[in-house]
């Protein structure tokens, strides 16, 4: 098969701009020409010349996908572009709607490949919304064989991809500076949770965890205020309010230079059924970080966990000082493999079908 333009679209997700980036950039040094076609702002790092701004005509739900959907399909035929992977959104199925018209009064084919990793399962009426949608699709993406199972056991063409994480290297000597700038002392116990602050009963349970005067709680992201607010009056209560660390959203690269400094990462995850095919690509990163797991009896977590046999403790376990300190040190021997971003490229490579 000759080489192709692949683009991708992302009109939902701001966190996936990061993910698209990498890939774009490792696909353009194979020689593949790639573009992302998007309406999310901002957009930083990228190529500009190969970044295609999109708005929508009108908020009439899948009008406005079909009329967008109309618009790149103008954009890839004069780019010449047939190979789209389209980050999922309700209306998917009205976006695919013009390249399929196109495609049966004319000679044009297109890969339409619907992505739909990102892990949660919703409820009963959007999960069959989803199965519908990716009817309109030639392939789909998911991010763990549960997921496939529970949603496209009958699908031929439906690929398990993860999300990517770079290749870290050593960064003691950032990591201290990190600590320094926030006044923890090097013997302190750092926990970190990196996440959204909405729907994951992070007020409740942070109340539950044995927090002391040697441990640090970093929290990064967005989200629920109330529960922020929660939490700070908590640390307030018992009187650790100078432990507690709230960065806010940060950009990848940053936020990893703090998981890199932090002892304890939280895995955090709901015990419902719209988490429960979710592989936490965070929890996969703690682990590569070799940081000790403090996390919820979420089933996938604990199955990865011991799976590697690796260091971790429920949340509302009662643990000392000492005894997270032996873990760091069994933490700090393991060495489990992340699928990094060019790993996760060459996956998709796979799905495109795209001759290098």
């Amino acid at each position: 098969m000759s080489k192709k333009k692949i683009a991708f679209v992302n009109f939902a997700s701001p966190d996936a701009l990061i993910d698209h980036q990498k890939h774009m950039e490792n696909l353009s040094a194979l020689g593949i020409d790639t573009w992302l076609l998007t309406s999310v702002f901002p957009v930083i790092h990228y190529d500009t010349r190969k970044v295609k701004y999109f708005s929508f005509k009108t908020k009439i739900p899948f009008v406005k996908d079909f009329l967008i959907g109309l618009d790149v399909l103008r954009f890839c035929k004069r780019e010449s572009i047939t190979q789209l992977i389209y980050l999922y959104k309700s209306g998917a199925s009205a976006f695919a709607i013009p390249f399929l018209i196109d495609s049966y009064f004319t000679n044009n084919k297109y890969d339409l490949i619907y992505d739909l990793r990102s892990g949660s399962i919703f409820s009963k009426w959007m999960n069959y919304m989803f199965v519908i949608e990716s009817k309109f699709y030639n392939k789909v993406i998911i991010i763990s064989e549960e997921l496939k199972l529970k949603l496209f056991s009958s699908r031929k063409n439906c690929f398990v991809v993860g999300l990517g994480a770079p290749l870290l290297g050593d960064s003691q000597v950032r990591g201290d500076i990190l600590r320094d700038e926030l006044g923890i002392s090097k013997n302190d116990i750092v926990f970190i949770y990196c996440g959204t602050l909405t729907g994951r009963n992070l007020d409740t349970l942070f109340k539950k965890i044995k927090f002391t005067q040697n441990f640090h709680l970093i929290l990064i992201g967005s989200g629920d205020l109330n529960v922020l607010d929660n939490i700070k009056m908590y640390f307030s209560k018992i009187n650790l309010e100078d432990s507690l660390h709230f960065l806010g959203p940060l950009d990848h690269a940053l936020a990893m230079e703090y998981l890199q400094m932090a002892d304890v990462g939280m895995n955090l995850i709901p015990l419902s059924d719209y988490y429960e095919c979710q592989p936490s690509t965070k929890l996969l990163e703690y682990m590569t970080l070799n940081l000790v797991v403090c996390t919820t009896k979420h089933e996938l977590s604990i199955n990865l966990l011991n799976k590697h046999h690796y260091p971790y403790f429920i949340y509302d376990a009662s643990i000392d000082k000492e005894q997270l300190n032996v873990l760091c040190q069994l933490a700090k021997q393991k060495e489990v493999k992340l699928d990094s971003w060019s790993d996760i490229t060459t996956n998709l490579i796979e799905v495109f079908n795209v001759k290098i």
